[in-house]
């Protein structure tokens, strides 16, 4: 190792052991840091075109804060927000916010969410990033040696848009490079130039080719495209069934984000190495909530002293006019929050629309189950993402089956007196034996998962056996492609209570 080299590791120590000494006094007492967030967010409201319009002073108590600005999704925020792309200051932040990070789901009249990037927005995501690292050296008894060779990121496009004078928009990968420190750049790949490229696919084989030689320590993105470029690495190299660690020596991490990673994990273990350390986290374009400090399935830690507030809200009540809003301090574990949002990137009481599951209160620990919209309940059965995905696991378990990707949809009746049900679209890595069987186990799980989905089923009174399709294999892929949606955040709901998913995914067999 180069003296270079030796004293950027020696810095990167420092810091190491400076912030688990930080997060020590944290896990401690984690609502004072939050109280310390509220405080430091409504002192800078305060002073912004929103926070006159709402009374926020830096004083007031949370009470008031909640009766005066009210749990709300984007679109609440959104004629704040065109003021400030056109270059207004101190709209819902003070001064001139320059980055806007773009991400879908909306129905704000300029088709995408331009959520602003503050700076104090972008201290608070490089915490949670730096935390993420720092939980696998631990893990590692203390081994830097993730920070050997170089780290890949695989985001979506780094071009960004001009919005305005001196105010730009793009995906949250082209801010982030933008705002890398030195430290951190040398290490990162793919770099601007492949990082700009639009086209998905081009951009996978790009990378394949770029990696061939390097040394690579870390890999970071969602499952599902992480996937398609390890497929395309393993090619690339001639080896298709070595596993990346094989092919890389050197390699430490795989950090997955967006999506729950536990489905994934068998076939990561067979693909990248069942050596290599494996980090969960939760990042969001409007926060970076929460990263796995510990083991695998015991929860990601919530980021209490980033600057962000957290609430949480009952999700079944999340679409209540003044639903009961709790503070860390009042959560329970076991049961399914919303999560809603003050940042120090200028959103106020904002419905992420994210359900969490706390597994732990001391340390706050944390799962996503779901989305607030991604369920499917067309028939009054209410399930959520975390308990199809369970189901799903636990039938591939009892039938040796390995599943890529799925997805759910009801089946509406067509004449009087038929019953509905709800038809799984699953893309197989690994076919069972026994359809029937899995069909059997995925429903038998579900009705020991949740309540009213057992009452449905109970005796066929209110909903048929679930239904599998079995797909070709890159049907989801084909279908992500054909909406132009490779890559980068986009993910394939996993619950929906129309049919539109499905009868498209039907389309392409």
């Amino acid at each position: 190792m180069s003296l270079v080299e030796k004293a950027k590791i020696s810095i990167l120590r420092r810091a190491y052991d400076r912030r688990l000494r930080e997060l020590d006094g944290v896990l401690r007492d984690p609502w004072r840091f939050q109280e310390k967030a509220f405080r430091g967010i409504l002192k800078a409201a305060s002073g912004t075109a929103f926070g006159r319009d709402r009374g926020l002073t830096a004083g007031m108590t949370l009470a008031e804060f909640r009766r005066r600005v009210p749990c709300a999704p984007y679109e609440a925020f959104d004629p704040y927000i065109g003021r400030m792309l056109a270059g207004e200051r101190s709209v819902l932040w003070p001064g001139l916010v320059r980055e806007f990070s773009l991400t879908s789901g909306t129905t704000a009249a300029r088709g995408n969410k331009y959520i602003p990037f503050t700076r104090g927005l972008w201290l608070s995501n490089q915490t949670a990033a730096r935390d993420s690292l720092f939980f696998h050296i631990r893990r590692r008894g203390g081994d830097f040696g993730v920070f050997s060779g170089k780290m890949l990121f695989l985001g979506g496009t780094t071009i960004l848009n001009r919005e305005g004078r001196g105010v730009y928009s793009g995906d949250l990968s082209a801010i982030t490079i933008r705002r890398l420190p030195l430290l951190y750049r040398r290490y990162y790949l793919p770099g601007y130039r492949i990082g700009a490229i639009a086209d998905w696919e081009e951009k996978i084989a790009r990378i394949a080719r770029m990696v061939r030689g390097v040394n690579l320590t870390f890999l970071s993105g969602i499952p599902s495209w992480v996937l398609v470029l390890l497929d395309k690495i393993r090619a690339d190299h001639g080896r298709p069934d070595a596993t990346l660690k094989e092919i890389y020596p050197g390699f430490r991490l795989l950090v997955s984000g967006g999506v729950n990673v536990h489905p994934y994990l068998d076939l990561f273990r067979r693909t990248v190495g069942p050596e290599v350390d494996f980090a969960e986290t939760y990042p969001a374009s409007e926060a970076f909530v929460a990263v796995q400090d510990g083991a695998m399935g015991d929860g990601m830690l919530l980021e209490t002293d980033s600057g962000v507030f957290y609430e949480f809200v009952p999700a079944g009540r999340i679409e209540e006019d003044d639903p009961p809003r709790l503070a860390l301090p009042e959560v329970q574990t076991g049961e399914n929050y919303a999560i809603v949002l003050t940042t120090p990137g200028g959103l106020y009481s904002y419905i992420l629309g994210d359900t969490v599951r706390f597994l732990s209160t001391d340390p706050p620990r944390l799962l996503v189950t779901g989305r607030t919209k991604h369920f499917l309940s067309a028939f009054g059965e209410h399930l959520i993402v975390e308990e199809a995905e369970e189901a799903v696991r636990t039938a591939c378990e009892r039938t040796g089956a390995r599943v890529l990707d799925f997805t759910a949809a009801p089946v509406f009746p067509e004449k009087s007196g038929e019953l509905p049900r709800h038809e799984w679209l699953v893309e197989f890595e690994t076919p069972p034996a026994d359809l029937a069987a899995f069909e059997r186990i995925l429903d038998e799980r579900l009705g020991e998962l949740n309540a009213d989905y057992a009452v449905h089923r109970r005796d066929d009174a209110g909903l048929l056996p679930p239904r599998v399709t079995s797909l070709r294999p890159g049907s989801f892929y084909n279908f992500m492609k054909a909406r132009g949606k490779l890559g980068g955040q986009n993910k394939v709901p996993r619950l929906k209570n129309d049919r539109e998913l499905a009868e498209e995914l039907h389309g392409l067999q």
